[in-house]
């Protein structure tokens, strides 16, 4: 990889170099809400999925991309 992009690549939103980078910044803030959720619910690989677990982890997520 050169770093250095052809115009149609460019412009190309869906799939060129901004679009990429744009995932790559969206993948950083799912990992950092996923571990705050993760302390404040106390998740690990045994933990048992409740409805009202769910419900407020899913609302959580709300509340934070609606503040975002």
């Amino acid at each position: 990889m050169t770093g250095k992009f052809s115009e149609a690549q460019i412009n190309d939103l869906d799939n060129g170099p901004l679009d990429n980078y744009v995932d790559l910044i969206n993948n950083e803030w799912g990992q950092e809400i996923g571990k705050m959720l993760k302390e404040k619910y106390n998740i690990s690989a045994v933990t048992k999925w409740t409805p009202e677990l769910l419900s407020n982890y899913l609302n959580d997520l709300q509340s934070y991309y609606s503040w975002a």
